[in-house]
């Protein structure tokens, strides 16, 4: 009887070994941040330090992961770990994790308690889950692949893809994207202060195709030098 037990007891651990490898991958419980815990266990799923539920289960940039599992929910190249917790809208989480989990559910002890996640632009959407963050009708994505989106150019302390009035010139960006009150639109939105005053005479036209009025005098100059020059010649 004994002899049976041990032999029982033996060839359980291979019978289980051999039972869980032939379950196939797609039925094996996932754990998507690899933190040991598995997703259905796991309060934080994804490992960006939000809780599921706050994270949500829409799909915002339509990658095929639902919020809960995707660290960019909006797919502005962000990361929600970063956005969810950058109260003071400077580019950078205010909340570091610990790297402890004292209770085991998956969400760092950092994260334990929290007074909700960061929404700069008040429309009730987390700026994790949110494709305009300042809402100055420009979607992040497309904010941040322009020169300067991630620089505090007015010197406020928010980076441009955070910021309704980037360059600081009194005009919101909404209003300089439909090119009310600036001479052609958008193209002064972020570049305005970094060129004022320059007295720069650099660039190669002014609106519209026209010469910048800073070279007008010298072609003018080159022009009266040509034609001496060709009536010279001639004689």
């Amino acid at each position: 009887m004994i002899q049976r037990q041990l032999r029982v007891r033996s060839f359980a651990p291979l019978l289980l070994g051999w039972l869980c490898s032939a379950v196939p991958a797609a039925a094996q419980t996932p754990d998507t941040d690899a933190d040991g815990i598995e997703d259905m266990l796991d309060r934080d799923a994804d490992g960006d330090g939000i809780r599921n539920e706050l994270d949500g289960d829409t799909d915002t940039d339509a990658d095929g992961s639902p919020g809960w599992l995707d660290t960019d929910a909006d797919g502005d190249g962000v990361p929600d770990a970063t956005e969810g917790y950058d109260f003071d809208a400077n580019g950078e989480s205010d909340v570091d994790p610990s790297g402890d989990d004292f209770d085991a559910d998956g969400l760092d002890d950092s994260f334990q308690v929290n007074a909700g996640l960061a929404d700069f632009d008040g429309d009730e959407t987390p700026d994790q889950r949110d494709v305009d963050d300042d809402d100055d009708g420009i979607p992040t994505p497309d904010e941040l692949m322009r020169a300067g989106a991630r620089v505090d150019v007015d010197g406020d302390h928010h980076p441009g893809y955070l910021d309704a009035d980037a360059d600081g010139d009194g005009l919101p960006d909404r209003s300089e994207l439909a090119g009310e009150g600036v001479g052609e639109g958008s193209a002064e939105r972020v570049d305005a202060p970094a060129d004022a005053g320059t007295g720069s005479s650099c660039a190669i036209a002014g609106p519209r195709g026209a010469p910048p009025s800073g070279a007008l005098p010298l072609l003018s100059g080159l022009a009266l030098w040509l034609a001496k020059r060709h009536r010279v010649t001639r004689r």
